[in-house]
């Protein structure tokens, strides 16, 4: 280990350095400056087979050019560079600069060392940035690195050195394993932010500038960016006097952050919706004021800020803030996966603690939550609870990945584009009219991707010169296909509106339950929808008298139950959608059925006829778990869909495994026979409040029938061999479930 004095200049006179012997095979050295001189002199005293050295040296010798670039391009083509780690500021009593730690290596092929076994490193180099590890301060002044840190420095080095391959992976913001040609490929620089992922660099690939907060003149009182707000004031309202530019800038800081939840949802609904300001000058109209254009995107001032400090009850300092027009919209929050003793969880409570304690006139602007620890990334609300923060695992539609690594970079492109960002803030956060419970919904991905595909599709089919059928979404379960549906209503109420035309929508469940559980949803969205007509129809009366005379608008959350033959024609306007829940079900039967009884032959309907007799120019979306051909036949092809297996990889369900054993436990051929005759008659029964009595009827002689007292003795003796024979065979490989 070395530390040569840093730029040495005239450290000898050039006649004296003619054929030194430690210099052979390269470039002389220059004599303005020893960095190169220091590094040749100490590989030539290493041991060819077993010679390792590091040494600290300034970090301008990563990029120097001339005589030292032609050295380092030998060094880098002789393979004698392994590793290139660059240190914080602060760290030296001599020197407040930031440094970097050189590992050169005359041997990096597969060996053992020092007791444990290598892989082959040729054509590889290793670089690690700990420029942001500045946490710890020593006598208040200079950093020093704990055992913690130092050891986790170690690990990244002796992984990404250990023969497992498995051992050691790339880092964004702390290490990249990179190759020659790619060294190459950057003129032989060894910065390693040429190689390193840095996040704000993403962001400034998307059209952010990359500012660090103490570059910011402001007290760290002051939340906003004043400048970048009044710039975007005076580009988009080149009219407004310095006193109603004051006004606006004073309407959005002046709310109030405490409760912080009510601040928060006060700020977003300013922020999203703009206000009406009346002008200075008596006689002049009302403006309306947006502090957001997301009509155009790039005429915002978007900005990625790290290390901001703010100061509220103590001191903070988020990771990164992303702000537009000087707004802090988003909070990131970052924790090492190369850190034993925090975890992504850590970041989680970093924002939802301490500071939402501590810092709450910044927190009331950050609509978006993220937490990553680089393999992990997730995104909510600042009111999210852990388990509900979920990846975006899609830059676009059809582009799918695994959680990693990668996941960070997909969040970034696909939340966080200019064009993104603006669409998820202005549609896809969801606040509730009233929330005793603090909620604050932002869409995951499938929901953004499958409203739009789905809003895009109605308008297409949208009669008089489409066919009616607005598509079919499936969604497995855990999906969100409630707050889906209320995405999709919030974009045909407010957006496309030359095509909609302030559609009514009419959301129909098949089930009392989901009838309430999503009456309860949009009922207490009425601000969300920008309609003070929305509500649940309670009878059949009702929905004559609220779907009859309509001429637009509203939002109507009934049953497929509530409609019969005797409702007949409620309106033939073409600018109604309907969009059916459980959508494979009752909702499919829009044909006619024989109906053989003791009295004759007779015709049925199915509610979904009745439905489409009472809005004969209406579109139709179907939302299911199960798309059977009916639903497709009646809704329209499959628009989107998220699978089961897509829900379990994203961690939203649980993985389920099914093994059928019905056949093991049928008494006899007679039952089964029974079984299925009553499925015959399920087949040919028309779906009408006339068979209700006779199918509670049925369903007691299935009962009688899968309740045999033998029957249940066999099925619960088959499911205790069964766990036990599975629990046998697992028993190394976690907790089981076994659902019957």
């Amino acid at each position: 280990m070395a530390n040569p004095p840093f730029n040495l200049k005239k450290w000898r006179g050039a006649d004296e350095l003619t054929d030194d012997y430690r210099f052979r095979g390269y470039n002389t050295p220059p004599v303005s400056n020893a960095n190169y001189a220091c590094i040749l002199h100490m590989l030539s005293k290493l041991d060819v087979t077993n010679g390792i050295a590091g040494f600290l040296l300034a970090n301008g010798a990563l990029n120097a050019d001339s005589e030292e670039f032609k050295i380092r391009k030998s060094l880098i083509e002789n393979d004698k560079v392994e590793a290139i780690i660059v240190l914080p500021r602060e760290m030296f009593y001599s020197t407040d600069i930031s440094v970097t730690l050189w590992i050169v290596n005359s041997n990096k092929k597969a060996r053992s060392l020092n007791g444990r076994q290598t892989r082959d490193r040729h054509g590889e180099v290793l670089f690690i940035d700990l420029r942001r590890w500045n946490t710890n301060i020593y006598e208040k002044k200079y950093v020093q690195f704990d055992e913690t840190q130092i050891a986790a420095v170690k690990k990244i080095y002796t992984d990404w050195q250990s023969a497992d391959a498995a051992a050691y992976s790339d880092v964004p913001e702390l290490c990249k394993s990179t190759t020659l040609d790619e060294i190459r490929a950057h003129n032989y620089s060894l910065a390693p932010s040429k190689y390193i992922e840095f996040i704000d660099d993403l962001f400034v690939s998307e059209g952010y500038t990359h500012v660090h907060g103490e570059a910011i003149h402001r007290k760290f009182e002051d939340i906003l960016i004043e400048d970048d707000l009044r710039a975007f004031l005076s580009s988009h309202y080149p009219n407004l006097t310095e006193s109603e530019t004051a006004k606006i800038i004073s309407q959005l800081r002046n709310i109030p952050s405490a409760p912080l939840y009510d601040g928060n949802r006060a700020a977003f609904w300013l922020v999203n919706e703009g206000f009406d300001l009346q002008r200075d000058e008596t006689g002049k109209l009302a403006l309306h004021i947006g502090y957001i254009d997301f009509d155009t995107p790039e005429n915002n001032i978007f900005k990625v800020v790290n290390q901001y400090s703010i100061q509220g009850e103590r001191l903070r300092r988020p990771d990164m803030l992303l702000f537009v027009n000087g707004i802090p919209v988003a909070i990131f929050e970052f924790k090492s996966a190369v850190k034993e003793d925090t975890t992504i969880h850590d970041a989680w409570k970093q924002i939802h603690i301490r500071y939402c304690r501590d810092i709450p006139k910044l927190m009331k602007y950050c609509f978006l939550s993220v937490i990553s620890d680089g393999a992990n990334t997730k995104m909510g609300s600042i009111f999210t609870q852990y388990e509900y923060y979920y990846a975006w695992n899609k830059a676009n539609d059809n582009e799918k990945i695994s959680n990693g690594i990668s996941a960070l970079f997909t969040m970034i492109k696909g939340v966080f584009a200019k064009k993104r960002l603006t669409a998820v803030l202005r549609d896809f956060v969801y606040y509730p009219d009233d929330s005793k419970n603090e909620l604050a919904i932002v869409t995951r991905y499938p929901q953004f991707f499958a409203t739009r595909k789905m809003l895009a599709n109605i308008k297409k089919h949208l009669r008089p010169l489409g066919d009616g059928k607005g598509g079919t979404y499936f969604g497995a379960t855990g999906c969100g296909k409630t707050h889906t549906m209320l995405f999709l209503a919030r974009l045909l109420a407010l957006r496309e509106r030359s095509a909609f035309n302030n559609p009514t929508i009419v959301i129909i469940a098949d089930r009392e339950d989901l009838d309430t559980q999503t009456s309860e949803l949009f009922v207490a969205s009425k601000k969300y929808l920008h309609d003070s007509n929305v509500r649940s129809i309670e009878s059949r009366q009702d929905l004559r008298s609220a779907l009859g005379g309509a001429a637009s608008g509203g939002v109507f959350i009934t049953t497929i139950q509530k409609f019969c033959e005797a409702t007949g024609l409620l309106s033939e306007r073409n600018n109604i959608i309907c969009i059916s829940d459980e959508a494979h079900r009752t909702q499919t039967s829009v044909g006619a059925k024989l109906k053989k009884t003791e009295k004759g032959i007779f015709t049925s309907f199915g509610f979904a006829k009745y439905l489409r007799d009472s809005f004969p120019n209406a579109t139709y979306c179907g939302f299911t778990g199960t798309p059977i051909d009916e639903t497709i036949a009646v809704f329209g092809g499959i628009v989107d869909s998220y699978t089961m297996k897509e829900s379990s990889d994203d961690g939203i369900t649980v993985r389920i495994a099914y093994e059928p054993r019905l056949a093991r436990v049928i008494l006899s051929d007679e039952q089964a026979a029974e079984i299925q005759k009553y499925y015959d008659k399920c087949t040919d029964d028309g779906a009408n409040p006339e068979q209700v009595e006779e199918s509670k009827k049925a369903m007691s002689e299935m009962r009688r029938v899968l309740g045999y007292s033998d029957r249940l003795k066999r099925l619960a003796k088959d499911i205790v061999v069964h766990y036990e024979a599975l629990y046998a065979q697992n028993s190394t490989k976690g907790n089981d479930c076994l659902c019957r």
